[in-house]
């Protein structure tokens, strides 16, 4: 998917499943799972994922666009669509920290032992 078709994408699914069921959403308090749907078969979900993670791979800009075409035809589906492609976005630098994280901290009773060799007891 490129830039030009992640836009039209958008227009379609704002036109034909947003703006359709916005107003009726609203009155009711109701989120569409609908629209939830039709953005994962889009493949907007992983917008900004690298491709090795089953994401698009585009970046802001696309996101910014495809978020702002949503928006005019339903903000709360497009406020919750930006929290999710945000919170998405964090996937692959939560991998890539797991695999070169540290050590663990050590446990508790190496700071006690720590202590009374340096002359104090663990109970101050």
């Amino acid at each position: 998917m490129n830039h030009e078709t992640a836009l039209s994408k958008a227009r379609e699914i704002a036109d034909c499943v947003l703006a359709p069921a916005a107003r009726q959403n609203d009155k009711e308090g109701r989120f569409s799972t609908e629209a939830v749907d039709a953005l994962g078969r889009a493949g907007f979900l992983g917008l900004m994922l690298p491709t090795e993670f089953s994401g698009t791979g585009l970046g802001p800009r696309t996101f910014a666009a495809v978020t702002a075409t949503l928006a005019e035809a339903d903000a709360s589906v497009a406020m919750v669509y930006l929290m999710h492609v945000s919170a998405a976005a964090t996937i692959p630098e939560t991998i890539a920290a797991s695999a070169i994280a540290p050590s663990p901290l050590p446990r508790a009773s190496a700071f006690t032992s720590a202590s009374r060799t340096r002359g104090r007891s663990a109970s101050h």
